[in-house]
């Protein structure tokens, strides 16, 4: 498992969290490390959206992706 920190940054929040991808994931196999972090962060924004009902992807002004 390779672990992910994303950052979602807006007018007036800052939300960091964490998440890992199987790189031997049927889905991810051979994969660029820039197609990585976009998994990443549509992962990160999915995981928010279903625990606390807020696309926050959508509002955010910046958001960052790195691996580590």
């Amino acid at each position: 498992m390779k672990p992910y920190t994303v950052t979602f940054v807006g007018d007036f929040f800052t939300i960091i969290t964490s998440v890992e991808l199987d790189p031997h994931e049927e889905d991810i196999v051979g994969r660029s490390p820039e197609e990585l972090l976009e998994v990443a962060t549509e992962l990160a924004s999915n995981t928010l959206k279903f625990h606390y009902g807020w696309d926050v992807e959508a509002v955010s002004t910046e958001v960052k992706a790195v691996e580590g």
